[in-house]
């Protein structure tokens, strides 16, 4: 494999520091190459192209993936969740990914990052239902998601990128590295006298009546 290293001036002046790599062909037969810019010093570019050249070696070097976000996505309700999820499931998987592909469904998939993912999720609690509420003015303006539903969906997002991980289109998950919204904490509130006895009185009759009679009269949970 070989690669190399060179001085390019930008427009404006500035020049930076770049590196050339050969990747061996793949399935298709066709050679493509590995190029990274943007480094100050010489020294930087050599030590990532004999980092990526280390990698190469130990067989761990893993291509940047065209493929978008979206595209991915499709290909693994295709491969993986049509095959291993119940139809149930595969539904639910599609509902959440309608939150997320409209925003992320044409970033590159080797550019998903962690600080990207969380800006989703963020966005997503706060603004993020389809329909929004409806206003005064007859506007409807997004709508905040649960917390419950941010979390759900960035379950999602962390097995689908673990085969992506698995299939070597990424080298690691960044969906595993984020922060996720808290739960809501809902405090319990017990029943008062009187909505007790309207409780009791509609379970009358029910085989349930006398267990809630005798939770009511011990104070047993």
């Amino acid at each position: 494999m070989k690669g190399s290293i060179f001085k390019r001036k930008w427009r404006g002046g500035k020049v930076s520091w770049c590196l050339s790599l050969d990747v061996p062909a793949g399935e298709d037969g066709k050679r493509e190459r590995i190029f990274k810019s943007g480094f100050s010093r010489q020294a930087d570019a050599q030590r990532e192209l004999t980092r990526l050249l280390q990698e190469a070696n130990d067989g761990l070097l893993i291509k940047p993936s065209p493929q978008t976000f979206g595209d991915f996505m499709e290909e693994w309700f295709r491969e993986y969740a049509v095959h291993q999820c119940s139809g149930k499931t595969v539904e639910r998987y599609r509902q959440l990914a309608d939150y997320v592909l409209p925003k992320l469904g044409a970033t590159p998939l080797h550019e998903l990052t962690s600080l990207v993912l969380e800006r989703l999720y963020n966005s997503l609690r706060t603004a993020g239902g389809r329909r929004g509420e409806l206003k005064a003015n007859g506007q409807r303006e997004p709508s905040p998601l649960s917390a419950k539903t941010v979390r759900h969906i960035a379950g999602l997002i962390q097995v689908a990128l673990n085969s992506a991980v698995r299939w070597k289109l990424i080298k690691v998950n960044p969906a595993i590295a984020c922060q996720l919204p808290k739960m809501e904490i809902k405090e319990a509130v017990a029943l008062d006298q009187q909505q007790t006895e309207w409780f009791l009185d509609a379970s009358r009759g029910h085989w349930m009546y006398p267990i809630l009679m005798l939770a009511v009269a011990t104070g047993c949970r």
